[in-house]
């Protein structure tokens, strides 16, 4: 679907509405990311670039808590998230490292 666009701008949402069956029986929406090595850029001509595809399931059951029972009262010990979770979602993109860890 998206190769049969000339050119998609970084940053964009497809959202479901705008999809076909069976696919927006399945998938939420489509975001247009950026990798490093493209930024700046907002506009890909779809026919130059490779385009990578993945798909996840966002994790909507909150976080879980581990309790330690201290003198008959149960105290939290940690919270912890099954990733990626739906508290997350958005974080990704803001996330800066010095090597290539989104890409790999």
């Amino acid at each position: 679907m998206i190769e049969k666009f000339p050119t998609v701008r970084t940053g964009s949402i497809i959202k479901q509405e705008a999809l076909k069956s069976p696919l927006a029986d399945h998938v939420k929406y489509i975001k247009i990311c950026e990798l490093d090595s493209s930024a700046g850029i907002k506009h890909l001509e779809t026919s130059s670039v490779y385009i990578e595809y993945y798909v996840y399931k966002l994790e909507c059951d909150g976080p879980g808590i581990e309790e330690l029972e201290e003198g008959g009262e149960e105290l939290p010990a940690a919270t912890h998230w099954t990733l990626p979770a739906v508290e997350f979602e958005d974080l990704w993109e803001n996330l800066i490292y010095d090597t290539p860890v989104k890409e790999q």
